[in-house]
């Protein structure tokens, strides 16, 4: 378990990207493309964690009531697309 307080310091790109430094990527797990999620505090502080692969599914699950009767595998290909 990581317990250690660690802080360190990124420029934000004029695109708006951040680099997370290669420590608290591997803390985190996460590798690239993978999915982060950005939590803001009433702080101001930011909180940022791997995202829960149930997370990106439930952003289909409306998406998917509305398709019955399709074929899975074309409407998968679509969802895959539209995620690029």
């Amino acid at each position: 378990m990581f317990r250690k307080r660690s802080a360190r310091m990124s420029r934000i790109t004029s695109k708006g990207q951040v680099t997370i430094p290669k420590n608290i990527r591997q803390v985190l797990g996460v590798k690239p493309g993978d999915r982060v999620e950005f939590e803001l505090l009433p702080d101001r502080r930011v909180v940022v964690k791997p995202a829960l692969a149930t997370a990106v599914f439930e952003r289909y699950v409306g998406y998917l009531a509305t398709r019955d009767g399709e074929d899975p595998d074309r409407i998968v290909a679509q969802l895959r697309d539209d995620d690029e």
